[in-house]
């Protein structure tokens, strides 16, 4: 009849919305990557590429067949590079050989802006990964706006430019840590292996999140990755080995600990708090150490449900005797844990970019401590800022910064996320579903 709506012109309208709300999207996600990139490279500050520095120092060493863990050497190597001197030795493990060594043969600007293309390169895989890992997870639509608002709210994470303007390789160790999660979750064991090798740039990043896939199954990839390691490191320091590795080490670490910005103190996780108690390193290293029992905890029970099958709509995608699901909640459980307990700065909370990624998984009820969590994560000294303000606030943000609290809210949502999964999918009692076999 005239003057009535036919259902096609509602459908019209509808996809019209739909295609208006995922270019409104796609448009979020570019502008806050070209945030990434103004913040990143051209943001100014004394503290522009300042960790490079020590890359750039190593690979020159490399390169000259002398060890970097050798104090003498590596603050040689470094005044002939720089009319600066070092602070601190060099401590970033061998296989950062890969990176430095190409840095070393190009000028210095040259292998600045090489390690800079390497953490944009890092940052577009660990998006890609995620948002591939969201794909497979079945629990997102294709034409979701969410699958591009949530990787845009992900550059907003003031760590992801942080790490790229100083130099550091929180952003690389978290594409090889996605790329071999992801990698491992298709059972391709040689580029899980590959990518593990990159995630060894910062273990502290990927070192709870490679026990748990190992400890789930499908160990070949991480196994074929841990051997890769070793005989990489084991290359590197037979090219340069230095006078005596134990005593070079050694005194690189000493010498390292001695610096004030690298005491425990100075992190902005839990470690931030234990490292001020009169335990200090015992208490940083235990709380690791209970990380990683409740990360083999959770691998053993996930390996246990995808073995006899008993897996919940949010790991159902995929699911087949050779292809384990994608355990989407469990594995934030995992990175929440490694953004609480392992020491890490501001800048290497890149990590958490896969976690805001899966908020799309997710409903709002479901995400909403999360979200808070990570509000609080991605602008700590914003807020910081703020609350510095307010007189009373002064004193707790010097033991509890802002960062910290983000981080226990962001696990809490995490360990009630994986609670409400289990108990869903198993009717049991959620109280019960964190103890229950």
């Amino acid at each position: 009849m005239d003057g009535m709506a036919s259902p096609a012109d509602g459908n019209e309208w509808r996809g019209r919305r739909q295609r208006l709300a995922l270019g409104a999207a796609v448009s979020f996600a570019l502008l806050c990557g070209l945030y990434v990139v103004r913040a990143g490279l051209f943001a100014g500050g004394d503290y522009r590429a300042v960790d490079a520095y020590w890359h750039y120092a190593a690979g020159k060493c490399w390169l000259h067949g002398e060890s970097p863990y050798h104090v003498d050497s590596f603050y040689a190597r470094w005044r002939e590079a720089f009319d600066r001197g070092p602070v601190s030795p060099y401590v970033f493990p061998p296989t950062m050989a890969i990176v430095a060594v190409p840095m070393a043969l190009l000028p210095w600007v040259g292998g600045q802006w090489l390690f800079d293309a390497a953490n944009l390169l890092a940052l577009l895989l660990v998006l890609y990964f995620s948002k591939r890992l969201i794909d497979r997870s079945g629990l997102v639509s294709p034409r979701s706006p969410g699958k591009w608002i949530w990787p845009g709210a992900a550059c907003l994470i003031s760590g992801v430019p942080a790490c790229i303007f100083v130099g550091q390789v929180g952003l690389i160790a978290a594409a090889g840590l996605v790329g071999a999660l992801y990698s491992w979750q298709r059972g391709r064991a040689w580029w899980c292996a590959a990518f593990v090798v990159v995630a060894s740039a910062k273990p502290q990043v990927s070192l709870l999140l490679l026990v748990y896939m190992f400890v789930v199954g499908r160990r070949r990839g991480v196994v074929l990755g841990g051997l890769a390691v070793a005989a990489l490191a084991a290359l590197v320091l037979a090219w340069a080995p230095g006078e005596s590795l134990s005593s070079d080490v050694r005194q690189s670490i000493e010498g390292y600990r001695l610096i004030p910005f690298n005491r425990w103190e100075r992190y902005d996780t839990l470690s931030r708090v234990l490292g001020r108690t009169p335990l200090e390193s015992v208490a940083v290293y235990g709380a690791m150490g209970a990380a990683a029992v409740l990360v083999c905890l959770i691998g053993f029970r996930d390996g246990l449900r995808i073995r006899t099958g008993r897996v919940s709509d949010d790991d159902r995608a995929g699911f087949s005797a050779d292809n384990p699901p994608v355990l989407l909640p469990s594995i934030v459980l995992v990175l929440a844990a490694t953004g609480l307990f392992m020491p890490l700065h501001v800048y290497d909370f890149g990590l958490y970019v896969p976690v805001m990624v899966s908020l799309a998984a997710f409903g709002w009820r479901r995400r909403l401590w999360l979200l808070v969590g990570l509000i609080l994560i991605a602008r700590p000294h914003n807020i910081e800022t703020v609350l510095a303000h307010v007189p009373f606030c002064r004193v707790w943000l010097e033991y509890a910064p802002v960062s910290l609290i983000g981080g226990l809210v962001t696990f809490a949502g995490a360990t009630v996320l994986y609670v409400q999964r289990r108990s869903h999918a198993e009717n049991v009692c959620p109280l019960c579903a964190l103890v229950s076999p």
